[in-house]
């Protein structure tokens, strides 16, 4: 499927939206500021202990610094790859729902060997491997399931 991008186009009779495409040193210039990447994402999560064994053991994490805060908080970041997990563990647990991000996707080179393994290491997928040929030019793939204190994960690959 082939989305063309129109410089202009009429929105209704009495009314025209233009849109123009700018290069990205010119939007930087407008913008003001240039953001490199995501640092890090940081998760809550109850038991610091688990969590830093089900990243590491299950999905291969390292952990690159460890600490705790002033207040109590326990505090432990995990690197695979250039993605970067802050799991935080409150001195006291506070309920929350899911907010703003829905999921981490974490990008593999082969989901289906990846799928099997997880599978083998008792991760529960909450479906089957999904194709999406609309995302990106060849599509993606991806496969949901849920990390020790119920966040929303993925495994995710570009075609």
């Amino acid at each position: 499927m082939t989305v063309k991008r129109e410089k202009n186009f009429e929105r209704s009779s009495s009314h025209r939206l233009f849109v123009s495409f700018t290069s990205g040193a010119e939007m930087r210039l407008k913008m003001g500021v240039k953001v490199k990447g995501i640092a890090h994402v940081g998760l809550y999560i109850k038991d610091i202990e688990q969590s830093k064994k089900f990243y590491q053991e299950i999905l291969g994490f390292e952990k690159i610094c460890e600490f705790v805060s002033l207040e109590g908080n326990k505090l432990a970041f995990m690197k695979s790859g250039n993605l970067i997990i802050e799991l935080i563990q409150h001195k006291v647990w506070m309920d929350r729902k899911d907010g703003l991000f829905d999921h981490i996707a974490l990008e593999v080179e082969n989901i289906e060997e990846t799928s099997e393994k997880l599978k083998a290491l008792g991760i529960a997928f909450e479906a089957d491997i999904y194709y999406d040929d609309l995302v990106f030019d060849k599509g993606v793939k991806y496969q949901a399931f849920r990390g020790p204190d119920g966040e929303h994960l993925e495994i995710y690959q570009t075609l």
